[in-house]
């Protein structure tokens, strides 16, 4: 689990507890915190890079200004380490490119850049266009999908940025259950909810204290 998944989460938590008939009260005030926190997260540059980043979710869960603001962070790593699209690539793209089907599609590409004379910013827009064009892979992991050749040749320029955004644990597994009785949970009162909802309520419960925002608990949140 990534922490590219932390604000896709709460916003479907919040649609989810929007339309549910039952334990109106607890799920308002569940639903109300929810969206204070869904607040703090949606101005995380962080979370927002990662979520971009993410195949599963791309920008089906995000603003037009983190589209924008990733495409500039793409221009200034190229421009800082001064690559282009000739960058020595690594062995498994090596072998992808040795392929003749494979080779036959890019040199097709490659004339049709050669026609329009593309600048780098424009090569960047290109390919970040292409990345949300393309449909989102939900049941994906994003991570296998990053180490795929096809994946990195594809995307050079969104591969070396999801390197610093993407491969962050969303939550970890040695704290669970380490919050007072009264602060987690893993209360007697678990068994109300099903392992689904449960195991939302514990990924929650995780991360926000691990996002390091400085954000309390809230009892009627957590004490199930």
């Amino acid at each position: 689990m990534t922490s590219s998944v932390i604000i896709p989460l709460c916003k479907v938590l919040i649609r989810e507890f929007e339309n549910i008939n039952k334990l109106r009260d607890f799920c308002t005030v569940f639903t109300k915190v929810l969206v204070e926190e869904l607040e703090v997260y949606n101005e995380n540059e962080f979370l927002q890079m990662g979520m971009l980043l993410d195949v599963r979710f791309k920008g089906d869960f995000a603003e037009e200004k983190w589209k924008e603001l990733l495409i500039e962070k793409l221009i200034k790593s190229a421009e800082e380490s001064n690559l282009q699209e000739d960058t020595k690539p690594d062995d498994s793209v090596k072998c992808l490119r040795d392929n003749p089907f494979h080779r036959f599609m890019r040199e097709k590409r490659s004339e049709t850049q050669q026609k329009t004379k593309r600048t780098q910013h424009e090569i960047i827009r290109a390919e970040v266009q292409i990345w949300f064009n393309e449909a989102c892979e939900s049941e994906a992991n994003p991570a296998d999908y990053w180490e795929r050749a096809t994946s990195r040749e594809k995307f050079p320029n969104l591969y070396r940025l999801q390197q610093e955004y993407l491969h962050t644990p969303a939550a970890a597994p040695e704290t669970v259950g380490d919050l007072p009785p009264n602060r987690t949970a893993t209360s007697a009162n678990r068994g109300l909810v099903d392992a689904e909802d449960f195991s939302k309520f514990l990924f929650l419960q995780e991360n926000i204290r691990l996002t390091g925002l400085g954000l309390e608990f809230h009892p009627t949140l957590f004490t199930l």
